[in-house]
């Protein structure tokens, strides 16, 4: 009753562009309250806050109103969406009239997007899907559009339906999603950004769990057995495809099929899966510098589904792929060493994670790392993987790094320490935060790391650091700062930044209040993690578009916070 009713009034009254869109990205994330509340308390509805925001002039403003509405959700925004990614009239007379551009159609489908990875109606999810799926047909020619279709769809499965007796009735269901993107992913008229992120899409769907609409054990059985054949049958076309050769088209295509098989592939040691792992295994050896790396990464998803086995074939598997991390970790390229330094990592982590015990010997490989590593890349990878193994004994030298490393590296230090859970490392992360010329990425994880370890003294050093600002950078610094560490008592302070003229003699400006808006939309979101995040996992990165991340022209969906 307070946050939304300050949000609702910066943005009605603000010409400033970086406010506009922090307090709809802000009102977004937090979303509609209750219509009791609503009417209990005579408050603006969110949605009647952010729709007269799509007919803004400004690009930036009116796809911050498109995100907004895709997090708010609910029946008005899916009809919405959906008109302004087919371009229809009624989408157009909501944007102000004309012609939709590109860039907007895009965000429109991840957002679309988000409500289908959201949604808990099923007819919903299902509407979603079946829009996405015809836009990502319709324009596999256009890769803003198709890839962020494609992304989204990735994250919105459906139940896999038992599958009919008859072999000339198509499939329905998650299945006929599967095999719609397989189509597009053969197909030579998909844009190449695009077909980069279906391996991955493709692999999710084939390893969601949404139960069956039907509970009797013959249909859950079947429809088991029928899951396995599709998953056996897509890794032996990615199997396949990871051995292509040839052009840089290949070699980007390649990576998404790594990592796809990372999802997919079981520690078994004979079928589809054995010549998966063995195509992997090679690819890390030999492929070229990054899909060997997410080859290695892949492969450390394999063996964390066996390294909870004290014996048998799984277990086998999972300790030759970590003897293999080993060995490229401490005796490979330059380029392989911090890939498999992570995944020996990652191993140790996931093991942990399901109660299995830790490995001395892939603790000390990690620590040798840290010890040996001249490259950025080396340092941050073992710092990282220590953090991932959880090895309480190099929390010392994780402390040195953070407090005397390079620049460049610090912030992973602290996350490696946030990892680590160490306690004796929260006065030097302080520090950190409390330097008025830290740089901001370093700031961030100093933060997030001291809110992971329940520092009770972040939000006031904080707060202390804003006040104490004589400078635009300390002071967004400092908004940014609470804005990660993601605790509800920061609310009070960042509330003043928004209401207040000044703090002390000095005045507040709207990039401030931009910054203190994204914290408070962060803070008080419905969601424990960024509204973001999971777009960002397992994108074939070198094949992103615009639309989904670009540091210039306003930014991608991932560039908004």
């Amino acid at each position: 009753t307070e946050v939304v009713p300050m949000l609702q009034a910066r943005l009605e009254k603000t010409r400033d562009l970086d406010l506009a869109v922090g307090c709809l990205l802000a009102l977004g994330k937090i979303g509609e309250a209750p219509r009791a509340l609503i009417r209990e308390h005579e408050l603006t509805s969110v949605e009647s806050s952010i729709r007269p925001r799509l007919k803004h002039p400004n690009e930036r403003v009116r796809d911050a109103a498109v995100i907004a509405m895709g997090l708010v959700g609910g029946p008005r925004s899916t009809a919405l969406l959906t008109a302004v990614v087919d371009e229809l009239d009624e989408a157009k007379k909501a944007l102000g009239g004309g012609r939709i551009d590109q860039r907007t159609r895009a965000f429109a489908t991840y957002a679309l997007g988000l409500i289908g990875h959201h949604s808990r109606r099923p007819s919903e999810r299902t509407f979603v899907v079946r829009h996405l799926l015809s836009v990502a047909e319709a324009h596999a020619k256009d890769t803003e559009i198709s890839a962020a279709a494609i992304i989204s769809l990735g994250w919105s499965p459906l139940p896999f339906e038992r599958p009919s007796v008859d072999p000339e009735t198509a499939p329905t269901g998650q299945e006929a999603t599967i095999r719609r993107l397989l189509a597009l992913y053969d197909s030579d008229a998909t844009d190449l950004r695009a077909r980069c992120q279906l391996p991955v899409a493709i692999a999710r769907l084939v390893e969601a769990r949404v139960g069956p609409d039907s509970s009797r054990a013959v249909d859950v059985l079947a429809i088991a057995v029928a899951r396995e054949e599709l998953r056996k049958e897509v890794l032996q076309r990615f199997t396949l495809a990871l051995g292509e050769r040839g052009g840089e088209k290949n070699a980007l295509v390649r990576e998404g099929v790594a990592q796809a098989l990372g999802l997919i592939t079981q520690p078994r040691s004979d079928g589809a899966d054995r010549d998966a792992t063995e195509r992997l295994i090679r690819t890390a050896k030999n492929g070229q510098e990054r899909e060997a790396g997410l080859a290695i990464l892949a492969l450390s998803r394999v063996a964390s589904r066996g390294g909870l086995e004290k014996e048998g074939e799984a277990a086998s598997i999972a300790d030759d792929l970590t003897k293999t991390f080993a060995e490229l970790a401490s005796n490979g390229s330059a380029s392989q060493r911090p890939w498999a330094t992570l995944a020996l990592g990652l191993f140790e982590h996931s093991r942990a994670a399901a109660g299995g015990a830790a490995s001395l010997r892939n603790r000390a490989v990690l620590s040798r790392q840290l010890e040996k590593a001249v490259s950025p890349e080396g340092t941050g990878a073992a710092a990282i993987g220590l953090g991932l193994a959880g090895n309480d004994e190099a929390a010392p030298a994780l402390t040195r790094g953070l407090v005397t490393g390079a620049f460049t590296v610090r912030g992973l230090f602290a996350t490696a320490l946030a990892l680590l859970q160490s306690e004796s490392a929260i006065s030097s992360l302080r520090s950190v935060a409390a330097n008025s010329l830290v740089a901001p990425t370093v700031l961030r994880e100093a933060s997030i790391s001291l809110a992971l370890l329940d520092d009770d003294e972040l939000v006031e050093l904080l707060v202390s650091k804003l006040a104490r600002a004589r400078f635009m950078p300390e002071r967004l610094a400092a908004l940014q700062g609470l804005a990660w560490c993601n605790d509800p008592s920061a609310v009070p302070a960042l509330l003043f930044v928004m209401r207040e003229d000044r703090i002390g003699k000095r005045k507040i400006d709207d990039t401030s209040r931009a910054f203190a808006a994204a914290a408070l939309g962060a803070i008080c979101s419905r969601r424990s993690l960024p509204w973001n995040a999971h777009l960002a996992l397992d994108i074939t990165w070198s094949a992103s578009p615009p639309s989904l991340t670009d540091e210039r022209d306003g930014g991608g969906v991932l560039d908004l916070f």
